[in-house]
């Protein structure tokens, strides 16, 4: 949902490929510095009844602002990003003055990607 600021909100669907596991996790930051916002979302969940199967369809996936209000999914090839858990929470911070996210996931590891400043 978007707000326009004066309390009106319209909804635009996510692309395709986010909807094909859940989101557990999502966080606004401009990655590729042009003054908009972009998205970085993670989810997947395994603790579902057997006869439902895993939902875990979600490698994470980073959504860049087109500037129209609209996001593109970038490949993973292109982002490195490549999370195999349960995300369930994220946080973005500066170490040694470079941008970092760190994955929060159930019953694993945390794991954590620098963003490159290119």
């Amino acid at each position: 949902a978007y707000n326009d600021g004066k309390g009106h909100f319209s909804i635009k669907k996510l692309p395709w490929a986010i909807q094909l596991s859940s989101v557990n996790a999502m966080q606004l930051m401009d990655i590729n510095k042009d003054g908009f916002a972009d998205l970085i979302i993670a989810g997947n969940i395994f603790d579902l009844l057997p006869q439902f199967c895993r939902v875990d369809a979600s490698p994470g996936y980073v959504l860049v602002n087109d500037r129209k209000g609209n996001f593109i999914p970038l490949s993973g090839i292109k982002t490195g990003l490549h999370l195999q858990g349960q995300a369930r929470d994220m946080i973005s911070f500066n170490y040694k003055q470079q941008a970092h996210i760190l994955f929060l996931e159930n019953n694993s590891s945390p794991v954590m990607y620098k963003i490159n400043k290119k």
